[in-house]
C-alpha cells in the first residue's frame, strides 16, 4: 500500500450555493491510519443549521454532510434543469439546480440503467449521469426529489 496525497476542500454553503466557509488543504493519507485532518469550527454559523450542507472533497471524490436529520431540513422548491444527450452506451444528462436538491431519484421507461442514481445536487453545480441502454430513444426521464414532498 503506498500513501495517497491531495486536495482536500470542505465548504459550508447554504442551499442556494451561498458560501459561508471554505477552506483547502494539500494533504497526505497514509496507509493503515486514522487520523483527523481537519476540524470545523462552527461558531461562526447560525445557529439554526437546517438550511446548510459541509461538502467535502478529496481529489474527485466528493461527500455531503447535513446538520439535521433530512425530515427538519429547510429545503426549497426548485426547477432541475436537463440536458439529454446520445452516446455511444446510451445517453448523457446533465442536470442542475440553482438551490439543493436532496435525495434526486431518477426514472424511465427505457431498458437500461442510470449510473447514479438517489444522490444530491449541490447548488449550481453540474451533474452528469449516463443512462446506459441498447435503445435508440429514451422516453421522458421523470426526476423526483425530496424537495417535491415538502409542504410549504
Amino acid at each position: 500500500m503506498t500513501s495517497i496525497s491531495g486536495s482536500l476542500e470542505t465548504r459550508i454553503m447554504d442551499f442556494n450555493g451561498e458560501d459561508l466557509f471554505f477552506e483547502k488543504h494539500e494533504i497526505v493519507l497514509e496507509p493503515n491510519s486514522s487520523e483527523i485532518k481537519q476540524r470545523l469550527h462552527l461558531e461562526h454559523l447560525p445557529k439554526d443549521r437546517s438550511n446548510l450542507v459541509v461538502v467535502s472533497r478529496f481529489n474527485e471524490k466528493e461527500a455531503l454532510y447535513y446538520f439535521e436529520s433530512p425530515k427538519n431540513l429547510k429545503l426549497q422548491k426548485g426547477e432541475i434543469t436537463k440536458t439529454i444527450t446520445k452516446t455511444n452506451k446510451g445517453f448523457l444528462l446533465k442536470l442542475q439546480s440553482n438551490t439543493l436538491q436532496k435525495s434526486v431519484f431518477l426514472t424511465t421507461e427505457t431498458k437500461g440503467f442510470f449510473s447514479d442514481n438517489y444522490f444530491d445536487i449541490v447548488p449550481n453545480k453540474m451533474y452528469e449521469v449516463e443512462f446506459i441502454t441498447e435503445q435508440t430513444e429514451l422516453n421522458s426521464v421523470h426526476i423526483k426529489t425530496l424537495n417535491n414532498f415538502i409542504r410549504f
